[in-house]
């Protein structure tokens, strides 16, 4: 590894530990800093500003060629970290940016299945308003209502059916 590289890598390291101070990211990847570099485990700058809420910076650093379709070690993606969190505003945000909503967010685990898991009726309905099928199966094939009855979220299950989920297959949980 040249000199270069290692140099190059200590400033993208020192992103995720300047996100609170944007200038300094600024001036970090003015110098050189790879604005998509991960850990060996898989974190970034794209999870950490996630998992802070920093939505303005997200969309300000997204004209700086951030890549919003990283995945860490464990195949997570920017929306499960969004959807674990909780944020909707920087699930508005991806919505804006046209993120593929209907992605698998882990190995064979739809985004509203995991929003279902989570009980948050916000990204449930924000999801839904920007055109993910209400539908669509895991690798099982079961519906996220079917989540909702297999893990008993008895709110959800009524968000899930007033917004028009079908319950005709129910019959096989």
């Amino acid at each position: 590894m040249s000199c270069n590289n290692t140099l190059n890598d200590a400033l993208s390291a020192e992103l995720v530990l300047n996100v609170n101070d944007i200038h300094t990211i600024h001036q970090l990847l003015y110098n050189g800093a790879n604005i998509n570099y991960q850990s060996k485990d898989g974190w970034c700058l794209l999870f950490e500003l996630i998992s802070l809420n920093k939505y303005k910076d997200l969309r300000s650093l997204y004209e700086y060629g951030i890549d919003m379709k990283l995945r860490d070690t464990k195949n997570r993606s920017a929306l499960f970290w969004t959807i674990h969190h909780g944020h909707t505003d920087i699930l508005d945000v991806l919505t804006t940016l046209k993120y593929p909503i209907d992605e698998l967010i882990t190995d064979n685990l739809p985004s509203l299945h995991y929003a279902v898991y989570k009980s948050n009726p916000k990204i449930i309905n924000i999801l839904l308003d920007a055109g993910l099928n209400i539908e669509s199966v895991d690798a099982h094939h079961n519906t996220a209502l079917d989540y909702a009855y297999i893990y008993d979220k008895k709110n959800m299950i009524t968000l899930l059916e007033q917004r028009g989920a079908s319950t005709a297959n129910l019959e096989h949980l």
